[in-house]
């Protein structure tokens, strides 16, 4: 019995004085929880999917509206898809959404496993910016397991892959930067923090990554509080961090900020505001990540010990506690052992305040020990060397390139001068070689000229010469041989061999002299038809298309469709001749039944068609023939086209602009 009295007595001794000693702590821990730190996540956003697998990087980007466990199972279908494809980019980026998932259900290592597979395959991608984030996502399980120093290098890796320029979305940089100024907090170096967070900021801002800068206001407010001890601009942080969420619909970060606003309500001993914003994250506890369901459970435990009711805060350390076991790491054992003596103090229970107290030593003097401390100011050493090389070498390329441009610069003065020179001498050479090439081309053209005129002429020559020819047949054959018959009539009157039928002789040789009248008026026609000169074309080609009807007995249909202006009286003249010679043709060679002459003129288009259902122009004949020869001379002159077809008979086609006409008759008067 004594032996019992004595060990009670020992025990209240060394709880008494751990009281005493550590009592200040007490206080202040008894209503005070570490506050909410959280990574940012890298997702799949904004990569590039390869057209060959829509189906696999669908499958990818619908895990980031998914549940995490749903989000594990079609990642695995995805990463097993892939590595059967050896698809690289989809084994990466199933990768990255599987450790993001893996870090949501509090299961970090088989989150590392998850990036440490997704970087062996992005390292050879054309793409490097998957790398970035999954060094990101690495840095944030390590984190998750309160391994900061780790957490601290991957961290400065995926920073690394920012400033060689193969990270280059905003958001994933704002992230980074974000998670550096986090760690940084924890070990409370409030220059590197505030240097990060500031950058992170400034992303933010540009870019309107608004998500990301209500993130970066829950940094800047744990900032404030652990290294500033400024609890106005702590809260004002987390009460922009809250408003931001809210805007945008961000859940995670809105209750990452309330939890944060209850800590420092709790600070202030004002357990009900703690309590109401506790209360909407204790309704959805269960669906909380691990860390911050402690959290939570950690700081309602703690407003009830603010209100003395320590028999109720009870079950919500020891549910506390029980959860944070789950976590590695003490960055939350200390504070609910420091909860769980303060209650075991009100019950008078020594033992186990005594054991409690024990555990909150322990605690303390695990978490964040001098080893991580040193070690997380070496890499951020390395990597700030790093930095410095870069901008060494930065300066020493430029310097380079200003000298390459001077060097540069001078080779293409040089360059151009020679240029200058040497083109002066091929512009003098190519000058005197065109000035010579003009001279033989101006030769030339004077020579074609001359050939034109010579060939124009000819063809004119022969045109007379043709038309003389035809006129002294048809003297010679008409009315040579009209006259010379009524020379012998008159001389056999004169000889006295008039008979008693003398008056129908007479008869007989007034009806000659009018034929033969009457032919020497055709052949005025022929030369110039007065019809065309009062009528016009229309009706003289109509007169004359009836004409050769009734004396070859060959059918011919003339048209005018349309109203036909009038035109200059020598062109319509050399319509109406070359009409004459083409239908002369028909007759003559053609052997056919039927011809159709149609004149029209439309949109400023004259055209003249000679259609028959004749054998078919022989084409080479015909070339050779003054007619037709005569005839393309005369187009060219008025700048007409011809077509020839011979098809089932022959139809020539004659065109001619009306604006051409106009201009050689405004010319002429």
């Amino acid at each position: 019995m004594r032996s019992d009295m004595g060990y009670f007595k020992t025990i209240r001794a060394l709880t008494v004085l751990l009281v005493l000693v550590l009592y200040p702590a007490m206080v202040y821990a008894q209503s005070v929880v570490p506050f909410a730190y959280t990574p940012m996540p890298v997702n799949y956003f904004n990569i590039v999917a390869d057209a060959s697998h829509p189906a696999i990087d669908r499958n990818i980007a619908e895990m980031e509206g998914m549940r995490p466990y749903a989000a594990v199972q079609r990642g695995l279908e995805a990463l097993e898809q892939s590595k059967a494809l050896s698809y690289r980019q989809g084994i990466a980026c199933a990768s990255l959404m599987l450790g993001t998932n893996y870090n949501k259900l509090n299961k970090s290592n088989e989150a590392i496993n998850c990036f440490e597979t997704g970087l062996k395959y992005a390292g050879s991608l054309t793409n490097r910016e998957l790398v970035g984030r999954l060094l990101n996502g690495m840095g944030g399980s390590y984190f998750y397991q309160n391994n900061y120093a780790t957490a601290l290098y991957y961290f400065y890796s995926a920073a690394s892959e920012i400033e060689a320029g193969r990270l280059r979305t905003p958001e994933y940089q704002a992230a980074v930067y974000n998670n550096l100024g986090m760690i940084w907090n924890q070990f409370s170096n409030g220059p590197k923090a505030e240097f990060y967070l500031r950058k992170a900021k400034e992303i933010c801002l540009v870019h309107n990554e608004f998500k990301l800068l209500a993130r970066n206001y829950c940094n800047y407010g744990n900032y404030y509080l652990n290294i500033k001890n400024d609890t106005t601009n702590a809260q004002l942080s987390f009460l922009s961090a809250l408003k931001i969420a809210r805007d945008i619909n961000e859940v995670y970060t809105s209750r990452l900020a309330r939890a944060n606003l209850a800590n420092i309500a709790l600070e202030q001993k004002k357990p009900e505001e703690a309590k109401r914003y506790l209360d909407e994250l204790l309704a959805v506890a269960d669906s909380l990540p691990l860390r911050m369901n402690v959290i939570v459970h950690c700081a309602y435990g703690s407003a009830l010990i603010l209100q003395h009711r320590e028999d109720e805060a009870l079950p919500y350390m020891l549910d506390a506690l029980q959860k944070a076991g789950k976590l590695k790491g003490n960055e939350f054992v200390g504070t609910i052992y420091q909860a769980l003596a303060r209650i075991y103090m009100a019950r008078n229970d020594a033992p186990k305040t005594h054991a409690y107290m024990l555990q909150v030593i322990e605690a303390y003097r695990q978490s964040f020990s001098k080893e991580n401390r040193d070690k997380a100011l070496e890499l951020d050493s390395k990597y700030q060397t790093v930095v410095k090389d870069k901008q060494i070498a930065t300066q020493q390329l430029e310097i380079s390139r200003q000298q390459l441009n001077i060097q540069t610069s001078r080779f293409w003065i040089g360059a151009g001068v020679g240029g200058m020179l040497l083109f002066s001498a091929l512009w003098m050479v190519s000058y005197r070689n065109f000035r010579h090439r003009r001279h033989i081309q101006e030769n030339l053209f004077t020579a074609m000229q001359k050939e034109q005129q010579i060939t124009q002429m000819q063809s004119r020559i022969n045109g007379e010469e043709h038309v003389r020819q035809q006129i002294g047949n048809a003297l010679h054959d008409g009315v040579a041989s009209q006259l010379l018959n009524l020379k012998l009539r008159l001389q056999t009157m004169q000889a006295g061999h008039l008979v008693n039928g003398d008056g129908d002789e007479y008869a007989e040789i007034l009806e000659q002299i009018n034929e033969t009248a009457q032919e020497v008026r055709s052949m005025a026609h022929q030369l110039t038809p007065d019809i065309l000169l009062n009528e016009g074309l229309v009706t003289a080609l109509d007169f004359y298309c009836r004409k050769v009807q009734t004396s070859t007995l060959i059918r011919v249909d003339f048209q005018a469709p349309g109203q036909i202006p009038r035109f200059p009286a020598d062109f319509e003249l050399l319509l109406y001749r070359m009409a004459q010679e083409l239908i002369q043709n028909v007759v003559k060679h053609a052997h056919a039944s039927e011809i159709l002459v149609q004149l029209s003129c439309n949109e400023k288009i004259l055209a003249l068609t000679v259609e028959d259902n004749g054998i078919g122009l022989q084409e080479g004949k015909w070339r050779e023939g003054a007619g037709l020869s005569s005839i393309r001379m005369r187009m060219k002159i008025y700048n007409g086209h011809m077509d020839i077809m011979n098809n089932d008979g022959t139809a020539i086609y004659l065109e001619f602009d009306t604006e051409t006409l106009e201009n050689k008759r405004s010319h002429a008067g």
